[in-house]
């Protein structure tokens, strides 16, 4: 991790902001960072999934936390390197619709 990564210029920047170690001078900021980025990706699927549009991408059950969210982001990519270079909040949305696919017509 380095501030660069902050700039998020591939998923795998955002896997090493996410996956800061506690003992970090920047931890606090870096997981305000993850969470926020994350916070921000789910509105914005709200806010298109609420739209006059029948589709949802992720379906997520009633409760999950964005920490759930970013340890499934985290894993996924982990398990799936070729997204390491793929933009961030597409990484994030196919790590999510991976985890909680929605079913036809959500």
């Amino acid at each position: 991790y380095t501030l660069e990564d902050i700039k998020l210029a591939s998923a795998d920047a955002l896997v090493d902001v996410c996956t800061v170690e506690p003992g970090n001078a920047d931890y606090s900021a870096a997981l305000g960072f993850c969470y926020g980025f994350f916070e921000g990706a789910i509105r914005y699927h709200q806010a298109i999934s609420g739209l006059n549009v029948d589709m949802h991408l992720v379906c997520a059950p009633e409760g999950t936390t964005r920490r759930q969210g970013v340890e499934v982001f985290v894993s996924f990519m982990g398990e799936n390197p070729q997204y390491d270079s793929e933009a961030s909040i597409d990484a994030v949305i196919r790590a999510l619709m991976a985890r909680w696919p929605c079913g036809e017509g959500s």
